[in-house]
């Protein structure tokens, strides 16, 4: 296993708690018994909200789980982002991610998203893109890319191109 990037430490733990704080306190008030009226009571009067509250509930277990994910990898995972492991090269983004090396057609740095976020940029052989978020990572995005193409070396070749009018870096794999 190969050890490509590092969450920053106090960065992610701060986001983390902070969400799942949020998350703590919205369930709370939702269980709430609003004016003394009992929760049987308060939901046999307004039956749509049932629903609601069940659905938030369901989120909100999702959205522990895929913190506790990155929780994990912070605190016992010596901060581990981004890896390469076997033949696939792994990643957190909302939860553990995985793509085959053979399958990656094409690396680049560039923005993703409304906010133009920065990230890599893994285009597979099917044209679908991937993303890896470098936001809250310690390395800077050129070092991710560069031990992602000295990673690739060992499944085939690659050329290297740059566009500066996009201001990106890519790295394409020959087809085989």
């Amino acid at each position: 296993m190969k050890i490509v990037a590092h969450f920053k430490k106090y960065d992610v733990l701060w986001r983390v708690l902070s969400f799942e704080f949020v998350v703590l306190v919205l369930a709370t008030l939702s269980v709430r018994q609003p004016l003394a009226e009992g929760f049987a009571t308060f939901f046999a009067t307004r039956p749509l909200l049932m629903p609601l509250l069940l659905t938030s509930w369901a989120l909100g277990i999702v959205f522990m789980w895929m913190l506790s994910v990155v929780l994990k990898r912070v605190l016992f995972d010596a901060c581990k982002a981004v890896w390469i492991e076997g033949e696939s090269i792994v990643y957190i983004h909302r939860w553990n991610m995985f793509i085959a090396r053979s399958r990656v057609s094409q690396i680049c740095l560039g923005t993703y998203g409304r906010f133009e976020r920065h990230g890599v940029i893994l285009t597979l052989r099917d044209g679908t893109r991937r993303v890896i978020p470098t936001g809250s990572l310690r390395e800077n995005e050129s070092e991710i890319l560069a031990t992602l193409q000295k990673a690739m070396l060992d499944t085939g070749a690659y050329r290297s191109q740059s566009s500066p009018e996009r201001q990106t870096t890519c790295c394409a794999l020959r087809e085989s």
